[in-house]
This record gives structure tokens, sequence and C-alpha cells, in this order.
């Protein structure tokens, strides 16, 4: 049983996280003094890398994956569950739904309510497929939490503004005041630095695949997030101070970042 224990650190020429609009104002997100990236903003930039990464390698169900569910995905270890419930007649008590494979297949049923077959059949597809969605492992699904949990970042320095005007993309011109142009300034933060903190609980091998390669991407590719991508904001680069560390059965052994995207 390992964790894994992430201090990635991020560098960016520039990057606004949405916050409060003031007419012509985009502020950057605060909470009291400090501006912060809030941890829904990370992970969803790191999963949509996530899906795009197990879906190239095609590991489990994630070539089904799409909008947090697997559409038409099936196996042998499916289709058999399903085979032997069917036996059970037209209408099924959710106690009596159960699988040697999938111990925990009757906790997603009331044990007391009776379910159509047909809506056993979709329930029992998704939840299973879900199991091996390496991209649910991960980041969590409709059935069991995720694996990761991402911290939020804040900063105690200034924000600068920006003025831009608004422009029609289809003219490639800037709007006219009296058709709803207008200049609007923006809230931007260049930090020297960005700490993000990262656990992963006890992922799986293919699991464990998919992190490592979103690491490597990011490494590779970077990482975008927040609002202004148009204007040349929210790039973020992975800086080689990162580090992690492994612990199995409360030994910890520390590592640079680098050990992990060989």
């Amino acid at each position: 049983m390992k964790f894994y224990l992430f201090n990635l650190i991020f560098k960016t020429s520039g990057l606004r996280i949405g916050g409060e609009t003031d007419k012509k104002v985009l502020y950057f997100l605060k909470y009291d003094e400090m501006y912060v990236i809030p941890f829904s903003s990370w992970k969803g930039s790191f999963k949509r890398i996530s899906e795009y990464v197990a879906k190239s390698m095609k590991i489990g169900s994630s070539d089904k994956h799409k909008d947090d569910r697997h559409e038409g995905y099936t196996d042998n270890e499916i289709e058999d569950i399903l085979q032997s419930i069917k036996q059970k007649g037209d209408k099924i008590r959710g106690e009596e739904i159960e699988s040697d494979k999938y111990p925990n297949l009757s906790s997603i049923f009331s044990p007391n309510n009776e379910y159509s077959v047909r809506d056993v059949e979709d329930k029992i597809r998704e939840y299973i497929a879900s199991i091996k969605c390496p991209i649910d492992g991960l980041y969590g699904s409709n059935f069991f939490a995720s694996k990761l949990t991402f911290s939020d970042s804040v900063f105690h320095e200034n924000g600068t503004f920006l003025t831009h005007v608004t422009i029609d993309r289809m003219k490639m011109k800037a709007y006219e005041e009296d058709k709803g142009g207008h200049l609007f300034d923006e809230e931007v933060l260049r930090p020297q630095k960005i700490e993000l903190k990262i656990i992963l609980r006890i992922p799986n091998e293919n699991e464990l695949k998919v992190w490592k390669n979103t690491l490597k991407f990011i490494n590779t590719e970077g990482l975008q997030i927040g609002g202004g991508k148009s204007r040349g904001l929210g790039m973020l680069t992975l800086d080689k101070e990162s580090t992690f560390d492994e612990i199995e059965n409360f030994n910890k052994i520390s590592y640079s970042i680098k050990d992990i995207l060989k």
C-alpha cells in the first residue's frame, strides 16, 4: 500500500484565476488578502491532461470515458455478472445483486428496493467500467472518491492590471462602443513560483502509469490554467525543484521529480 506526496513547483509569465467582476474590471480570485488558485482549478486542469493520456494509452475502459460516463463499454466479466442476474427474474431486489469478483457490488443498490433488469444492467455496466477506468480511479466517480487530493495555492504578492479591448472575432477588430465594445482591466499575477501539494493514495498499476505519464506530459508541454489563454496567460512550466515522497509501511523515501519523469 503506497502513498505519494508531491510538492510541485511551477513557473509562469502571468496568470489570472477568475474572481469577482466589477463592471470593467476582472479581478483575480481572492480570499481576504490572499490570492488563490483553488484546488478545483488544479484538479480540472490535471484531469483534462489525464483524460487525454489515458485514452491514448487505451488502458481499461478509458477509451469510453466521456463526460464521466462510459457508454457502450462491456467485457466478459460484466456479461457473466449480468447473465447470472437475468436468471433471477424481471424484478430484482437489491440484496440479491452480488458478485464474488466485485464484493461491493451490492452497495450501489438499496437492499430492500426492487429494480428492473434494465436499470440493474445499466448501473452495473457503469460501476464496473468506472472501477476499470484509471481516470475515475484517480479523479473519482459517482461510485467512489478520488485517489488524488489537490491543495489550494496562495499568494501574498500584489497583482497588476492590464488594459484590453473586446474584439469582434469574426471581423478581427475592436467592437465599437455603441455595439457593446469597451475597454476592460484584468488583474494578473506574476509569482516567482507557484507551489502545489498533491496526495496520491494507493493507486493501482494502471492508475500509476497514467499519473506518471500525466506528469511527463506536463513536464514537456506545460499546464494551462485559468483565463486569458488567448492573451498568453495561464501557461505553467514544471520546475526541476519539484519533489515527491513515496510512503510504504510507514517508511518514507524522498525523490526528485526527475525520478518519476524517466
